[in-house]
């Protein structure tokens, strides 16, 4: 520990001590202490070169004994340590106060998609905070957490990268960013039924015919038509939807679809002339006699 009475060349070494020495005769650490700022305080007396009062914004070198030092918390969050440092004998009483640098931290939320990114130590919930100030030196965890029908994309910024958690080391002010997308999900059409047709869905996608899965974004409202080929008709869906209109689907999950088409029937009638009597019979099966029956085309 260095002591007032020491001398400066064992201190700033011997060729600087030498020329303090010289021009200014200062030759010890109090010495250099009282030559700058040129006023110093000692006790309760200011002094300088005219003894005159210091003037406001003038640097003053106290020459005191620390009597007591304390490490205090904020009480806001993020907390942080600082240290008050009370001198002894200077009145009226002077304390110092030493605090570690901060920098800012902000995040930033992109995509489609949404989400939640936390801090570890507390200070970010973003949400509704998307910055915080945070210690020189301080390793700060974030995690990103999807919404309900969203994803985690991956980081950007400040060297983080990837879709695990963040860790960003406060040497300076830092930026990142959190990507979030929406989540894509399958809606698959199936046809059934000896009848023909195609489905078609809006927004594109499908066109079933040759393409009957397709894959929206959550929460899209996905519009499926049927139109049934020549000589069918259509029958009906079934899963996700039902009845003979359009069928509207919204994408909260997987959803699955059927659509039944049938052969379109017309009838075919006998009437039969004449003073004679027979009968009339059909293959396929269906008419005899005098009754008529519907045949698929």
């Amino acid at each position: 520990m260095v002591s007032l009475t020491d001398r400066l060349d064992g201190i700033v070494g011997g060729k600087a001590a030498t020329l303090l020495d010289e021009v200014f005769g200062i030759r010890t650490v109090d010495a250099l202490l009282r030559h700058y700022p040129r006023k110093y305080s000692q006790g309760m007396t200011v002094r300088g070169e005219d003894d005159a009062p210091p003037e406001e914004g003038e640097h003053i070198t106290f020459v005191d004994v620390i009597d007591e030092a304390t490490v205090r918390w904020t009480n806001r969050q993020p907390r942080r340590e600082y240290l008050v440092i009370t001198l002894r004998y200077t009145r009226p009483k002077v304390t110092a106060t030493f605090a570690l640098q901060t920098f800012a931290l902000s995040v930033s939320k992109s995509g489609a998609g949404s989400g939640t990114v936390t801090s570890s130590p507390a200070g970010i919930d973003c949400g509704a905070t998307c910055g915080a100030s945070y210690d020189y030196g301080s390793v700060v965890t974030l995690s990103a957490s999807p919404a309900v029908g969203s994803t985690f994309t991956g980081w950007s910024g400040s060297g983080c990268s990837g879709t695990g958690s963040c860790q960003v080391t406060m040497s300076a002010a830092r930026n990142v960013t959190a990507n979030f997308a929406l989540q894509s999900l399958a809606l698959s059409v199936t046809k059934l039924g000896a009848g023909s047709g195609t489905v078609t869905s809006s927004p594109l996608g499908i066109s079933c015919g040759a393409t009957c899965a397709a894959s929206f974004s959550y929460g899209t409202v996905v519009t499926l038509a049927a139109p049934a080929s020549f000589g069918s008709v259509f029958a009906g869906w079934g899963g996700a939807c039902s009845g003979t209109g359009s069928c509207q689907v919204t994408m909260d999950a997987a959803k699955s679809v059927t659509a039944s088409f049938q052969l379109q029937s017309f009838p075919l009638t006998v009437t039969k002339a004449g003073s004679g009597s027979g009968t009339v019979s059909s293959s396929p099966a269906g008419v005899k006699t005098e009754h008529f029956a519907a045949f698929a085309s």
